[in-house]
C-alpha cells in the first residue's frame, strides 16, 4: 500500500528533516515475519520467490518472474 507523506516547517531544511524523521518513525515490521528492516535482498527475494512458487499463477508468468 502507497501512502502520501509531507511535512511543512519555518524552512525547507526544517520541513526535509521533519519527513525524513516521519518516514523513518512509520516504518512497521509484522509480527513474527521474516522481513525486518535489517533483512538482506537476498532474504526479501528468497521469500518472494517461495510466495511465487506456491502461487496459482501460469507456469510461463513464474519463469519470467525468475
Amino acid at each position: 500500500m502507497t501512502r502520501l507523506v509531507e511535512r511543512v516547517g519555518s524552512s525547507r531544511s526544517a520541513a526535509v528533516n521533519g519527513l525524513r524523521a516521519a518516514l523513518r518513525d512509520r516504518q512497521w515490521v509484522a509480527p513474527g515475519g521474516e522481513i525486518t528492516p535489517d533483512a538482506m535482498v537476498r532474504a526479501v527475494a528468497a521469500a518472494w520467490l517461495r510466495e511465487l512458487d506456491e502461487s496459482d499463477r501460469a507456469i510461463r508468468t513464474k519463469v519470467t518472474y525468475r
